[in-house]
């Protein structure tokens, strides 16, 4: 059996993250996975602004030529002279200065609809900011970002939403979920190598559920469709049906009529009647069986 394609795109402001990517299986189940890396680089404009290089963004436009099945995306882009501690400490009297130095996927998308000429933003806008499944964002938050900013993952999800508005977004916080927030810090600092490891493997784990989820609600989308077969069972439940389809309607229609010509001792008309109704209902019954069995299911899959 021909295994399927399935495009992934992350996107990422560190290199090493990205380089270890490549421990990412590149095949589960029926499907090849192909795993498309865009490393962000950010500019320095002045002391206080900063911008996503346009390399990156027109790496994102060129890979948006093909729809995407999942996008997997950092949350926070920086310059590399920069530190987390001191951008917390240069914002913490206004989160609002806070993206001026922490750039985002929201960032990305407003620079790219900004820069991109017609022909790259086509694909970028179809493909990338229209993208209407799930996109994962993975953030590190430190606990200085909690002091400074408590609904730090409220404000993740909504700066992504209102970039992405027909995606489902699902923000990820690698701190609790990989460390339960344990000495994190001490370990993200003293061995990088091993956080990028199992961050690549959680990537990879991400996949393998979206594309878990993605056969299960076919198979649920398939299981929708009403299909009967002719069997012993229905020709029996049919016979009962026809029976008392035949019993219902004479009594109800034709029974007086009946009566009253035994009655008169028209025999011969009396039993034409009976005999005429018994073919009718006989092959209204069958014609009722046929629709069931054959004409029913292309409805029902045809209108769902």
């Amino acid at each position: 059996m021909e295994k399927k394609e399935y495009r992934v795109l992350i996107v990422d402001d560190k290199k090493d993250c990205l380089e270890m990517t490549d421990i990412i299986s590149r095949s589960y189940k029926d499907w090849n996975i192909e795993i498309n890396p865009v490393h962000i680089q950010v500019e320095k404009i002045d002391d206080d602004n900063y911008s996503i290089a346009m390399e990156s963004i027109s790496e994102i436009a060129n890979l948006s030529v093909q729809p995407f099945d999942l996008i997997l995306l950092d949350f926070g882009y920086r310059h590399k002279d920069l530190e987390l501690m001191t951008i917390f400490e240069k914002c913490r009297d206004s989160k609002y200065n806070f993206k001026k130095y922490m750039l985002d996927p929201h960032t990305l998308v407003t620079q790219g609809r900004k820069y991109l000429d017609n022909n790259s933003f086509q694909n970028f806008n179809k493909n990338f900011v229209c993208f209407n499944k799930n996109i994962h964002v993975y953030t590190y938050n430190p606990t200085i970002a909690r002091e400074f900013m408590p609904d730090v993952d409220n404000y993740c999800t909504n700066r992504v939403q209102t970039a992405f508005e027909a995606a489902t977004i699902k923000v990820h916080d690698t701190r609790r979920e990989l460390f339960n927030d344990i000495k994190f810090e001490e370990v993200k600092k003293n061995n990088e190598d091993y956080y990028y490891f199992i961050l690549a493997k959680y990537l990879e784990n991400l996949i393998r559920l979206e594309i878990s989820n993605n056969i299960i609600d076919k198979e649920i989308s398939d299981k929708t469709y009403i299909k009967i077969k002719r069997s012993s069972t229905v020709t029996v439940i049919g016979s009962l049906v026809l029976l008392c389809s035949l019993l219902g309607a004479c009594t109800q229609f034709f029974g007086g009529l009946i009566v009253e010509l035994f009655q008169k001792r028209d025999l011969l008309t009396a039993f034409v009647f009976f005999f005429f109704t018994l073919i009718i209902i006989i092959l209204g019954g069958r014609l009722v069986l046929y629709v069931i069995e054959n004409i029913l299911p292309k409805l029902l899959k045809k209108n769902d």
